[in-house]
């Protein structure tokens, strides 16, 4: 096992397990159905994540090498779908709910495991490593995407459908 698995697997499942937690955590409790289907399908994709890097984490400790052809498989789920249903529901919320304060808080650490997975492509070793890190950086910045999405759709409804339809046209 390189420096680089021996240090950061270990490192990726607590970050998966914390960021799991968050998500079932705070979707128990913000008010927005948006926001809590958000949050639910991200702790969904995290759980993935986390079972993914603990079978990697296992067969190097095992075999003591990176094991072949193991890749992040993409999310069943399509969070672009939470949004064109939330066009029907709750009408937007202010920013001094907890959703704001909650999304805004996940935001910033997808943007932590984004730097902290890419530090790690930077140092891999193992072409399977650096494809699977390649993998889960581009599935934590679609994280980010849509909790960034989620936040503009709740505290900028107006400007956030104006520029989908916007995007549509050009």
């Amino acid at each position: 096992m390189t420096g680089v698995q021996t240090c950061a697997l270990p490192i990726s499942i607590k970050l998966e397990m914390d960021g799991k937690d968050y998500y079932l955590e705070k979707a128990e409790i913000v008010t927005s159905s948006l926001t809590k289907r958000v949050f639910q399908s991200l702790a969904d994709d995290e759980e993935r994540h986390l079972q993914k890097v603990k079978a990697i984490y296992h067969a190097v400790k095992t075999v003591g090498g990176w094991p072949q052809h193991e890749t992040l498989v993409p999310s069943a789920n399509d969070l672009n779908q939470i949004f064109s249903d939330a066009k029907d529901e709750a009408s937007p919320i202010n920013e001094k709910t907890t959703d704001y304060d909650a999304l805004k808080l996940a935001v910033e650490m997808e943007k932590k495991s984004i730097t902290f997975y890419a530090d790690l492509q930077s140092k891999a070793e193992v072409e399977d490593e650096k494809q699977f890190l390649d993998m889960i950086i581009a599935e934590e910045e679609e994280h980010l995407r849509i909790l960034t999405d989620t936040m503009y759709y709740l505290f900028n409804t107006a400007d956030f459908f104006s520029e989908e339809e916007k995007s549509m046209y050009e």
